[in-house]
């Protein structure tokens, strides 16, 4: 017999908010600072429901303008200070829309809890709890690999369990690291290249400075085999060798944790030096003529910044959902009671979701089952971002022939988004093309013929690049009519990196990951794993913090 879902018993999640508001604690135990200024707010807001609506639609487009003219590209300020005025732009104008419309949330994010989603998640759980057990079984073998079998509960440790988890979950890790992580980073990067070209040029240099960092490791970076396969060149060292060792052994945990370190290790010289550098500048007065920052270890992903905005915010919606949901999954299967679950807003942006399970309860339950709740979401994150490949794969081949090849137009005296075939009847070559100055060229396009003229420098002003019909660096451009099939990859593209990056990031045993908690229960002392905790955190920010320097 089923139990009786225990949030219908003790609807804890209908008073949750207004024990919350009472103790004036947001979330974690963080004070609500900004409860005085909520009151007020509040009572500036009219009684009647359509002037209050009509008021919070246009505070929300100026929030909306705000944030666009922030990161409008004629606005020139440093990378830090821009980031730092959109997070106040959100915080704030969260919180101003919760004081207005009394809702609940913390810190500029507004939660919208609903009772329907708890009764969705409880259906779910009773129905197919063996198959959210036997995925998250299979989140600790891709998460922790070998070291996994110390996450498992008794009943997962059986030998039959054990090789059906393992020969799955090995095979799948090798295929997440070798290969989608590969195609996530270049995804995410031609994103960016066509949103953000500085942030494409630090990932380059970041690779450049990694690859230097290698050669200079003596033995580690000693060659096993220089060669070709099936035609492709493949250099495989020692280095490359151990690193598979640690995959298998730690899995994605291990590889992702031991790469910020070596990263960080690698370019905190250069900081600290570079940081000196300007310090003596302000104090002598003298120009700094150092050299300049190294690259940073990772690039912001900011919808409508350095990725397309509307693609940006469904694939992070399609992240947090799925990531969320299956804590809660997970967490009923364990007849853990959910304080309350449903949408959130990081201050106009839609943030996904949320479920919050009662943390005594979960504090209560065997290890191994908070171990399956706690790797829950990334491992629905990495399964979710499996079944995304193969989808965007399978567009990708259908829609082949929808696709143009050639120079893609970005700015200047042509339509934006044409594919340029010939100038004056010559194909265009790499780089830059120039013609007879102040004169006429007739441009063959894929929206039609146009007369340009050259500058005295024998220039028409026109930003390309090149758009290649099977995706590479997924950049492309469909024929007229089928534009709409590119914003569906791009929104599929940008999912599948972010699901698989963004549990890559989770499984990290930082205090704000699920990995924390993994870590701990791993090593069985809260001392090492906050040591462990701390010095991951400092070494992931130390990735980002040539960043202040741009």
């Amino acid at each position: 017999m089923s139990p009786k879902p225990s949030h219908e018993a003790k609807p804890k999640h209908a008073s949750g908010s207004q024990k919350s508001a009472k103790a004036g604690e947001p979330s974690g135990g963080f004070p609500d600072i900004s409860k005085p200024m909520r009151v007020a707010i509040s009572k500036l807001a009219p009684k009647s429901d359509a002037a209050r609506w009509s008021a919070l639609a246009i505070f929300a487009l100026l929030l909306v303008f705000l944030f666009a003219s922030v990161w409008d590209k004629a606005l020139v300020l440093p990378v830090v200070l821009k980031l730092t005025l959109t997070l106040i732009l959100l915080v704030l104008g969260g919180e101003i829309m919760r004081g207005w419309m009394g809702w609940d949330g913390f810190y500029g994010l507004i939660m919208f809890k609903d009772r329907h989603t708890l009764d969705w998640i409880d259906r779910q759980a009773q129905r197919y709890a063996i198959v959210w057990n036997v995925l998250a079984d299979l989140g600790l073998v891709l998460g922790y690999g070998l070291c996994g079998y110390f996450l498992l509960g008794k009943k997962s440790r059986q030998p039959a369990k054990l090789v059906l988890l393992y020969g799955a979950g090995i095979p799948l890790l090798l295929l997440f690291s070798l290969l989608l992580s590969q195609m996530a980073v270049g995804i995410v990067v031609g994103m960016i290249s066509q949103n953000s070209p500085t942030a494409v040029s630090d990932i380059s240099s970041a690779t450049s400075q990694a690859k230097a960092g290698l050669d200079s490791l003596g033995f580690l970076g000693t060659a096993l085999f220089n060669g070709s396969i099936a035609g492709s060149p493949v250099r495989l060292t020692v280095f490359t060798v151990l690193m598979l060792v640690i995959l298998v052994a730690g899995g994605l945990a291990a590889v992702t944790t031991l790469s910020i370190l070596a990263y960080a290790a690698m370019i905190l010289p250069a900081i600290l030096f570079k940081l000196g550098s300007i310090i003596i500048s302000i104090v002598t007065g003298v120009k700094d003529s150092s050299a300049p920052a190294p690259a940073p270890g990772g690039s912001p992903i900011i919808p409508g910044v350095t990725i397309p905005l509307f693609e940006g915010i469904l694939a992070l919606a399609i992240v947090l959902v799925v990531h969320e949901m299956s804590h809660g999954l997970l967490a009923r299967v364990s007849k853990i009671r959910l304080d309350s679950a449903g949408v959130v807003l990081f201050g106009v942006l839609p943030f996904g979701a949320f479920v919050e399970p009662d943390e005594k309860e979960l504090d209560k339950v065997p290890k191994a089952e908070a171990n399956r709740v706690m790797v829950a979401g990334v491992a629905a994150n990495l399964i979710t971002c499996l079944l995304l490949f193969m989808l965007m794969m399978a567009l990708l081949a259908a829609t082949t022939p929808m696709r143009l090849e050639g120079w893609r137009v970005l700015s200047g005296p042509l339509p934006e988004g044409a594919i340029v075939y010939s100038i004056d009847g010559q194909p265009l070559l790499p780089g830059n093309n120039t013609f007879a100055p102040n004169s006429s060229l007739s441009v063959n396009t894929s929206m039609g013929q146009f007369v340009r003229p050259t500058n005295a420098q024998g220039k028409i002003g026109i930003q390309m690049d090149y758009v290649g019909a099977y995706g590479e660096g997924f950049k492309f451009q469909y024929s007229p009519g089928f534009e709409w099939l590119g914003f569906i990859l791009r929104t599929l593209g940008l999912a599948f990196a972010l699901n698989l990056l963004v549990g890559m990031v989770n499984l990290l045993p930082i205090q704000l990951a699920d990995g924390y908690r993994l870590a701990e229960n791993m090593v069985g002392s809260k001392l090492v794993a906050q040591a462990i905790g701390w010095s991951v955190l400092i070494a992931f920010v130390i990735n980002f913090l040539p960043w202040l320097f741009r």
